[in-house]
């Protein structure tokens, strides 16, 4: 997964740049939401991305603010990208590390935060 998701997924509520892509996105929710679900983190393209209309190859079409915030994220989490945790352990761990105000200083610029969609 995508280090800067860990800032969207539980803010998502079927709103996305296409039916493809929150249909995608809704899936992955699932099964995160599995027993035992591990997740891997990254500083590129994931299986979120993967439905994505700005994804062009393996760079995100949305220019550099998706990796700045990957290095933000991965950094205030103190993990390297590739760690393997379960899904339970990094919603703590991120949840401990991004308490409301400091999500919303990493989120800012993004536009879904300025569409008032994330973080009512």
């Amino acid at each position: 997964m995508r280090a800067h998701h860990l800032l969207c997924l539980d803010q998502f509520r079927g709103l996305g740049y296409s039916p493809f892509f929150i249909a995608n996105l809704a899936r992955v929710q699932r099964m995160l939401a599995e027993p035992g679900a591990v997740v891997q983190l990254t500083a590129g393209p994931d299986a979120i991305c993967a439905a994505c209309p700005f994804l062009d190859g393996a760079a995100c079409g949305r220019g550099a603010d998706a990796a700045d915030r990957d290095r933000l994220v991965l950094s205030r989490l103190g993990l390297a990208p590739g760690t393997p945790l379960s899904w339970a352990v990094l919603k703590e761990v991120f949840k401990a590390a991004f308490p409301p105000a400091a999500r919303l200083a990493a989120c800012a610029g993004c536009t879904w935060l300025t569409a008032g969609v994330c973080y009512r």
